[in-house]
């Protein structure tokens, strides 16, 4: 039989099927490319923002370092460190002020301050992370719970109510006094400390978690989701998990800071580790004695708590402004309205 010219049929749909592929492919790299340039406009409109990454980015990328260096080069028998100086050698003269061989100077003891604040980031900065991440794990499974299944007159109904007055009880103390009290009463050691935060940190996102699944929980979808016959897992997974995620991320990211401005003040008042300990709060505890005369190790100690707090909060902020669509459009529009007055005012062709 002649060849009439056309492909066969399942030729024809493969040939659709690439024809849509391509399609897809096109406007997925044209949604990826509007997504940077949206994420481009909103750093533009909020500088701070940018900063913010910026500074975490290096704080992170620092911690990392100082803990990864030593252990990967100790594997192949030569272990080296991006830390200066020993910070337990004296490495120079007592009181010296900052110059270029010790940044931050020196203590009491002759040790290079900047090394000992180097060694200290990954300490922090790990219990910050850790205590914050554990807090919304055992927080947002609690408070899924009881925001989804906060039925009156239901076993969902009563552990709700006994994880709202476990909550609240917990709610009404301060955080610190909580935590201080609890670490006075198991015997002051580190892990005592990380537990004695851990436990009095959870019933915050509790709080946040439930309110937000009341929020979403009456939505037209969710109802219609039910309808359906969707199982409360399926809903869970697929709609409540998904809608909560954003302010979550915003809140642990905002979080880290409280926690690491906690753990630095208990280790202030010699709970947790023992003086002369390369950590930021007992740095700080041991130097004031010596802040009359020789302020330099106790300022610069502070301005790493104080930058990597802050880091963390413009981080938070700008996530909540990326995050949020209706935050989002508008500093794109400034941006770009920005953008429009700066081409006119130089004179450049619209």
């Amino acid at each position: 039989m002649a060849d009439s010219g056309e492909l066969p049929p399942s030729a024809a749909l493969t040939t659709a099927e690439m024809a849509a592929a391509v399609d897809a492919a096109v406007h997925h790299r044209a949604s990826r490319r509007d997504q940077f340039a949206t994420l481009y406009a909103v750093l533009r409109a909020n500088p701070l923002t940018l900063i913010g990454f910026i500074l975490v980015a290096i704080i992170c990328v620092t911690g990392l370092l100082v803990w990864l260096v030593p252990l990967v080069t100790g594997l192949v028998g030569h272990p080296m460190t991006i830390v200066p100086y020993s910070i337990i050698i004296p490495s120079g003269a007592k009181y010296l002020g900052p110059s270029l061989a010790h940044p931050f100077g020196t203590d009491e003891a002759g040790r290079d301050v900047f090394s000992r604040v180097l060694a200290a980031t990954p300490i922090d900065l790990s219990i910050g992370l850790s205590i914050t991440l554990f807090s919304l794990s055992v927080g947002g499974v609690l408070g899924l719970i009881a925001g989804f299944w906060d039925t009156p007159g239901t076993v969902g109904g009563l552990v709700s109510v006994v994880i709202l007055r476990v909550t609240d009880i917990f709610l009404a103390f301060p955080s610190l006094v909580l935590a201080l009290a609890i670490a006075e009463v198991l015997g002051r050691g580190f892990t005592v400390v990380l537990f004695a935060i851990a436990a009095t940190w959870w019933p915050f996102y509790v709080r946040l978690v439930r309110g937000e699944v009341l929020a979403v929980k009456g939505t037209p979808y969710i109802v219609a989701a039910k309808a359906a016959g969707l199982s409360d897992p399926k809903i869970l997974t697929r709609h409540i998990i998904r809608n909560i995620t954003e302010p979550l991320i915003v809140y642990y990211t905002l979080d880290v800071g409280s926690v690491l401005i906690t753990f630095s003040t208990i280790t202030f008042l010699g709970i947790g580790f023992t003086p002369g300990t390369a950590e930021w709060g007992s740095m700080i505890a041991s130097y004031q004695a010596d802040l009359a005369f020789d302020a330099w190790p106790t300022l610069f100690t502070a301005l790493a708590v104080f930058v990597t707090v802050l880091a963390f909060s413009l981080l938070g902020d700008g996530l909540r402004d990326i995050l949020d669509p209706r935050s989002r459009r508008a500093l794109a529009v400034t941006a770009a309205s920005a953008g429009e007055v700066g081409r006119v005012s130089s004179g450049a062709p619209t």
